[in-house]
């Protein structure tokens, strides 16, 4: 009978280690924001200026953000699939309705080498930026 006392406290003080480990473990993962677009607000570099455009909502799990997506028109010598995406770091509410067709002008800002490597696999001719906008709407 003892030692079947001995087993149950065994088996018991694993089960509690256990709880003791994985409760500590999901506490570590905690969302900290490791993953996610933190670069709004940031000084950057000027990549292009943009005037009345027509683009789509699209919404990047991953590092959690809305970017509008176009297709510029190719130039001589340019990729003919390149798309291009702004992040938007201010978008109001009804805007976030990823398809949603919309017009915007601003100004697209490089991102850096480790902010681009968030949104990875990033298919071939895709260009990312960060969109400061001076207008977005829903197209009419």
């Amino acid at each position: 009978m003892k030692n079947n006392k001995t087993v149950m406290s065994l088996g018991q003080n694993i089960f509690y280690a256990l709880v003791m480990i994985f409760g500590l473990q999901s506490c570590n993962n905690d969302d900290d924001g490791e993953g996610k677009f933190q670069g709004c607000g940031l000084e950057r570099t000027t990549y292009q200026e943009v005037v009345d455009l027509e683009g789509t909502i699209s919404y990047f799990d991953g590092p959690d953000v809305y970017a509008v997506r176009y297709a510029p028109e190719p130039e001589e010598g340019t990729n003919i699939d390149t798309v291009i995406y702004g992040i938007l770091c201010d978008l109001e509410e009804d805007l976030k309705t990823t398809g949603a067709v919309v017009v915007f002008s601003g100004t697209l800002k490089n991102l850096t080498e480790e902010e681009t490597n968030l949104f990875e696999p990033i298919p071939s001719g895709t260009e990312l930026f960060v969109l400061d906008h001076t207008k977005l709407e829903l197209k009419p």
